[in-house]
C-alpha cells in the first residue's frame, strides 16, 4: 500500500467507537476519515497520513449544556517496526508500530486521534465564565473547624504520657517569661589542661531564669 499510495475513505458513527463513549456526552453523529500511504524519499520514511472530520458532543462545563466540539486534523503517522526506526522518525512524525502481520486497524487509529482531542475540561467556544460566590451552608459552618490554619503543631519527647498543650500568642498573652543574670547574655566557656593528662576539660555555663506569668496563655488535656 505504501508502495502503490493507497488512498481509503470512510465514514463511522460516533456509537461504533468503543473507548470514546466515556468522554461524550451522547453517541450521536459520525466521524469521516481518510488514510493515505506514501514514502518521503527525501527522509526514506514509509508512512500514513491520516485526516479526520468529526464533531464531538461534549457536556460545557460552565453551563453544563451540550455542545459539539468540531475536530479537524490531519496527522502523518511513521511506520515503524521497532524502536530504532521510531527514534529516526523526524520531529513532525509520530510513531506508528507495525504489527507483525503488517495489518493495520483504520478505526482504532481514529479512535485514538478522537480520544486524544477530548479536552481535558470541555468549555464551549463563546460561553461566559461563572463567577460567584458561593456562602456555606449552615451545616459546613456547623462543622467548620475555627482554629483552621491558626495553629502550629509542635512534637517534643519530653511529654512522656498522652497529654497535650495549648499555647496562646506570646505577643498576645504572655503566660512564660525568661531572664539572663544581668552581664551574662551568653554561656560562659572556663577551659582546664592538667599538667598531667594530655587532654582539655571544658565547662559551660548559662544563667537563665524562668516563670509563669499568667494562666490565660496556657490549656492542658490529659489526652485519650
Amino acid at each position: 500500500m505504501v508502495v502503490a499510495r493507497r488512498r481509503f475513505e470512510g465514514r463511522v458513527p460516533l456509537s461504533a467507537l468503543a473507548r470514546l463513549q466515556g468522554l461524550v456526552a451522547d453517541a450521536e453523529g459520525e466521524c469521516s476519515y481518510a488514510l493515505e500511504f506514501g514514502r518521503d524519499e527525501i527522509l526514506r520514511v514509509a508512512y500514513v497520513e491520516l485526516t479526520i472530520d468529526a464533531a464531538l458532543p461534549l457536556v460545557c462545563q460552565r453551563s453544563m449544556q451540550r455542545f459539539l466540539l468540531p475536530v479537524h486534523l490531519v496527522q502523518r503517522l511513521g511506520l515503524v517496526r521497532d524502536e530504532d526506526e521510531e527514534q529516526a522518525l523526524p520531529p513532525d512524525y509520530e510513531a506508528l508500530l507495525v504489527p507483525e502481520d503488517g495489518k493495520l486497524r483504520p478505526l482504532d487509529l481514529v479512535e485514538d486521534e478522537l480520544v486524544m482531542a477530548v479536552p481535558v475540561v470541555p468549555v464551549a467556544p463563546g460561553s461566559e465564565a461563572v463567577e460567584r460566590d458561593f456562602s456555606a451552608t449552615s451545616e459546613e459552618l456547623g462543622k467548620a473547624n475555627p482554629f483552621a490554619g491558626t495553629l502550629t503543631k509542635v512534637v517534643t519527647p519530653e511529654i512522656p504520657d498522652r497529654s497535650w498543650y495549648l499555647f496562646a500568642d506570646p505577643t498576645k498573652v504572655p503566660t512564660f517569661i525568661y531572664s539572663l543574670l544581668e552581664g551574662y547574655t551568653a554561656p560562659r566557656l572556663t577551659l582546664h589542661s592538667p599538667f598531667e593528662t594530655q587532654g582539655v576539660k571544658a565547662k559551660i555555663e548559662h544563667d537563665v531564669g524562668f516563670a509563669a506569668v499568667d494562666f490565660r496563655g496556657a490549656y492542658r488535656n490529659p489526652g485519650a
